[in-house]
């Protein structure tokens, strides 16, 4: 059986999954123009050109993850999985931040992470 709690930032999901769950989510309808909601949110580049490498197995996360950080002003790299991942690390010191899925085929993300260290000191992986 699953359970839900409310939270002060809003709910908490648990179950122990024996069998694949649906659930439906109904949220108040607001009323506000789209032009002044659109109005409000207001573009911010966070980047200053520093290039991140995206690694997924997915084609759609990894181009997806990698036009958003595109769009906040980071240069991106891509690669499928931590092998290939590897080529462009030793290519391009100038690589600041390596983006990491967790589970991948073959070398996982921890492998990754883990392998770096030596290869290019100082890297950051997230």
């Amino acid at each position: 059986m699953g359970s839900c709690a409310r939270a002060a930032d809003g709910f908490s999901f648990g179950a122990n999954v024996i069998r694949a769950r649906r659930f439906k989510i109904f949220l108040p309808r607001i009323d506000v123009e789209e032009d002044a909601l659109t109005q409000s949110v207001q573009h911010t580049e966070l980047g200053g050109g520093e290039t991140i490498l995206v690694v997924e197995d997915q084609d759609g996360v990894r181009n997806f993850t990698s036009d958003v950080l595109c769009e906040l002003g980071y240069r991106t790299c891509k690669a499928r999985d931590g092998e290939e991942a590897i080529r462009p690390l030793t290519e391009n010191p100038a690589i600041d931040l390596v983006v990491t899925a967790t589970i991948m085929a073959g070398m996982t993300g921890p492998q990754l992470a883990a392998s770096l260290p030596t290869a290019i000191p100082g890297i950051k992986v997230l």
